[in-house]
This record gives structure tokens, C-alpha cells and sequence, in this order.
């Protein structure tokens, strides 16, 4: 049975990295994932994904603040 998700990400984006992120997300899993896509320009790069009730942010603010915060360190 295929897991339902929710995959938000920046415009644009390719098929291909769509298909490389479920293949990962449902090696992750142990079952097909398969993704509802949702277009966030807010984003503005990366993506936040929604499996099993667990976030995944991968978005270029995240990582950034994470990197500012390292800095400060």
C-alpha cells in the first residue's frame, strides 16, 4: 500500500527530482511513498516533506538559520 505524503517545494522543480525524493522517501519508509506536491514560492529553494507525521525540512531557510546559528557558536 502506498503512503500518502505531502512534499512542499520551491518552483520550479523537475519530474526527476520528484521521482529521486519519493524513491528516497519510500527507501526511508520500507513502502511506496507517493507524494502530494504542493508549490511554495515562500520557499524560496528546497523542500519540506510531510511523512508519517514527521517533518522533513529540507528549505534554504532552514539551512541557513542552522548555519547562522553555527556561527555564533
Amino acid at each position: 500500500m502506498n503512503k500518502k505524503a505531502k512534499l512542499q517545494i520551491a518552483p520550479p522543480y523537475s519530474r526527476e527530482l520528484i521521482e529521486k525524493l519519493q524513491a528516497g522517501f519510500s527507501a526511508l519508509c520500507g513502502r511506496e511513498v507517493e507524494f502530494e506536491i504542493v508549490e511554495d514560492p515562500a520557499l524560496v529553494g528546497g523542500f519540506i516533506a510531510f511523512v508519517d507525521g514527521k517533518k522533513y525540512d529540507s528549505s534554504y531557510q532552514t539551512k541557513l538559520a542552522s548555519f547562522k546559528a553555527g556561527l555564533r557558536e
